[in-house]
């Protein structure tokens, strides 16, 4: 291959990836997903549950993912780069994860688990409500199958 083949060949970018926390979530925990469009009230109906029952731990998966990209951690730092730079972040980042999110696109499934995760076992908790994930049915499956098993979703269908 010529020097101007390989210049422009692609280069494969190593996926990169949330780094565990030390622990496990409590194995008689409750989680249950709350979903519904964007402004329909979940953060506040999770802040009323919240602050009614003991114990209970909110989890918002897309502040988890603002979190990320601020607190400077090597996902967060390389979606940055990339974004100065002016190209496109490829979806395994984590990647732009606000516009992402605005434009109702989807972040990848194992930096968001990984973040969730994370949280719950920091949290000490083991009753969760998990607001604004999943996304889409199979990201709900692929929870429940490497993570634990949801008891039920609230989901709010607010029309104008």
């Amino acid at each position: 291959m010529g020097k101007a083949a390989e210049a422009h060949a692609p280069v494969a970018e190593e996926p990169l990836v949330v780094p565990a926390v030390d622990g496990s979530i409590p194995e008689d925990s409750t989680i249950i997903f709350v979903l519904g469009g964007p402004g329909c009230g979940k953060g506040t109906q999770c802040d009323k549950i919240k602050a009614t029952y003991e114990g209970v731990v909110h989890l918002s998966a897309g502040d988890l993912l603002r979190a990320e990209v601020a607190s400077g951690s090597e996902v967060g730092a390389k979606c940055e780069d990339l974004m100065k730079e002016g190209k496109i972040v490829p979806m395994e980042v984590g990647a732009k994860c606000e516009a992402l999110m605005k434009e109702g696109k989807i972040v990848p499934l194992e930096v968001t688990m990984t973040l969730l995760k994370n949280a719950m076992i920091s949290s000490g908790g083991s009753f969760f409500l998990i607001d604004g994930f999943p996304r889409k049915l199979d990201q709900g499956q692929a929870f429940e199958e490497t993570i634990m098993p949801s008891k039920g979703v609230l989901f709010f269908d607010c029309p104008e």
